[in-house]
């Protein structure tokens, strides 16, 4: 309890409403709103702590992509390669 009464908790709870709420593209927003109507039980998750942010519970849902994935980064990069780096890296598969 904090000197007005307030447990830790609540206020944690409700920093983290801000920050959901505040976030600069508004993805963790219509994340959290996406939760709610297609898989509350992630939602409720997140929100007892189960979850450490709302993007990982969207990708356990299966609402959302881990664009953090090896695959996920092994495609951007490869998008990004020239043509020497694209052969250079075939010859480093076959080997």
């Amino acid at each position: 309890m904090t000197k007005d009464g307030v447990s830790r908790l609540d206020i944690a709870a409700a920093e983290r409403a801000a920050d959901i709420e505040t976030n600069a593209c508004g993805e963790t927003a219509k994340l959290e709103k996406r939760l709610a109507e297609e898989a509350p039980d992630y939602l409720t998750r997140f929100h007892s702590r189960e979850f450490s942010s709302i993007r990982k519970a969207a990708i356990a849902a299966g609402i959302h992509q881990d664009s953090h994935s090896p695959l996920m980064r092994l495609k951007a990069n490869w998008r990004k390669a020239n043509a020497n780096e694209r052969r250079q890296f075939r010859r480093w598969l076959k080997s």
